[in-house]
């Protein structure tokens, strides 16, 4: 098993929700439309699937102990 911190799949979920929290802080000048929000959904999701079918080992959660 690998740790949790080395899989691709955190790492882009830790970075998406980085970038909404930055987003409901006003770090983001510009308000998409609704389009371009529905855009961003679908390829978070595609990508997080992509990256779940990815990895050949288990990850090991941080919530275990080894």
């Amino acid at each position: 098993m690998i740790p949790f911190y080395r899989s691709k799949t955190f790492w882009f979920s830790a970075l998406t929700i980085v970038t909404a929290v930055a987003a409901l802080f006003g770090f983001q000048d510009f308000q998409p439309d609704s389009n371009l929000q529905s855009i961003v959904l679908l390829v978070v999701g595609i990508v997080n699937l992509v990256l779940r079918f990815l990895p050949a080992r288990n990850i090991a959660s941080p919530l275990t102990r080894r």
